[in-house]
């Protein structure tokens, strides 16, 4: 029974009398963990990098039950349990993992999350709960300081109006079609997933006086996505032929509208990947012409290959 891992939660935390060449560490009570959590700062939390007042996670030792850790310093990233503490007995390195944000009730695993990313959920109040993060970190008796690098689990787009400020903005909103916005969330691996069913449509918040809005959807790739903005009450339709979002990736659409032609123009251009990663771009332009938007986009985009599309489509407003 050498090298057997102690890791007790405080209510359930047990001296022994046993010696220590049996359990293979000596007799202690043990230390309570220190928790510290930031987000990666390569990557963009739906709310920032930061956290948030209120914000929390869920901690799991050594697969044991989840403990629910708030945060106590929003600058340092320090949390604190909000229960019992995880205490670690252990001299040898044990694993934690964490997940944001909590879900279930403290003490009991959370397992798997039922995710929905409709359009009800993507509200800026709203997105920072399908922000799934995920993380690991080790601790011992003598070093019972985790650190904790949380990772996106989810995918992000966001979309930029370009050349335009935000008093030209009345109303300003974005729509994916026949996409996949139910799925779930497995809490002790971190892995998003959706259900299959590519028959959804998501749509932004309508901002006003703004240039840009987001959403944050479940890793997947979609065929015959329909994308339409809807811009001071004038639609722009089109079509994208593959639509691939990656786990822990944020793609920008920039999005340009030519308002001094007779036709105007709306112009999708560079629709990049970062890491979040840099990855391809792809450009797409939309005219209005017709009383009818009848266009779709032929090709099939590549969010990682490392060159360069352009297409062309006619659309008109509706």
């Amino acid at each position: 029974m050498k090298n057997m891992i102690y890791a007790w939660p405080l209510g359930l935390l047990m001296l022994f009398g046993c010696s220590s060449d049996e359990y293979g560490y000596p007799d202690s009570a043990g230390v309570e963990a220190e928790i510290y959590a930031t987000v990666n700062q390569s990557l963009t939390r739906a709310s920032g990098t930061t956290w948030d007042t209120g914000d929390a996670i869920g901690v799991t030792l050594n697969s044991s039950a989840n403990y629910k850790y708030s945060v106590s310093s929003t600058s340092t990233g320090a949390f604190a349990a909000d229960g019992d503490p995880i205490y670690i007995t252990s001299q040898t390195s044990s694993t934690l993992t964490a997940y944001y944000p909590f879900s279930g009730t403290a003490g009991t695993s959370a397992g798997t999350l039922n995710v929905s990313t409709a359009t009800a959920n993507q509200t800026s109040t709203n997105q920072p709960n399908i922000d799934y993060l995920f993380g690991t970190g080790t601790a011992s008796q003598t070093d019972y300081t985790v650190n904790l690098t949380m990772e996106h689990r989810m995918s992000k787009i966001v979309f930029a109006m370009n050349e335009i400020s935000k008093s030209d903005v009345t109303s300003l909103a974005f729509t994916l079609a026949n996409i996949d916005a139910d799925g779930t969330f497995v809490t002790t691996t971190g892995t998003a997933a959706g259900d299959g069913e590519l028959d959804d449509e998501v749509s932004t918040a309508t901002v006003s006086a703004a240039t840009e809005a987001s959403l944050i959807l479940l890793p997947q790739t979609a065929t015959g996505v329909v994308f339409t903005v809807c811009y001071n009450s004038v639609y722009y339709q089109t079509t994208l032929a593959t639509l691939t979002l990656e786990a822990s990736y944020t793609y920008t659409y920039n999005i340009t509208v030519d308002q001094s032609s007779t036709s105007p123009k709306l112009t999708l251009s560079g629709i990049t990947i970062s890491d979040w990663t840099s990855g391809t771009s792809v450009d797409v332009t939309v005219k209005i012409d017709v009383p009818e938007v009848t266009s779709s986009v032929s090709d099939n985009p590549s969010w990682t290959s490392g060159t360069e599309k352009t297409t062309t489509a006619t659309t008109s407003a509706s």
